[in-house]
């Protein structure tokens, strides 16, 4: 039987489980990456990819997250990712 104060199962578990978190949000860069997506999360996220000239539409991205969600983009950073590999794709198909 492991003693109370065992790193993995006695009170430091939890403090140890906390700082690995803390580890990999640092790795990542920010909280921010680790957040749900919210309208105004993806709104933002848009803005950075495309011009201000394409942002005429007065829409609310109400629905967007949980369209999102279907295909398992439930994060700023996975939403970020999709969008960096769509113009990936985009510059290669230009340069054919």
């Amino acid at each position: 039987m492991d003693p109370p104060n065992h790193p993995q199962t006695g009170p430091s578990a939890s403090r140890l489980q906390s700082t690995r978190h803390v580890a990999a949000v640092a790795e990542l860069g920010s909280f921010k990456d680790l957040t749900a997506l919210t309208p105004e999360r993806v709104h933002g996220t848009l803005k950075r990819f495309f011009p201000a000239k394409n942002d005429d539409f007065l829409g609310d991205y109400v629905e967007t997250p949980a369209e999102l969600q279907v295909f398992r983009i439930t994060t700023e950073e996975q939403l970020v990712d999709l969008l960096k590999e769509d113009q990936r794709k985009s510059w290669k198909g230009q340069a054919s």
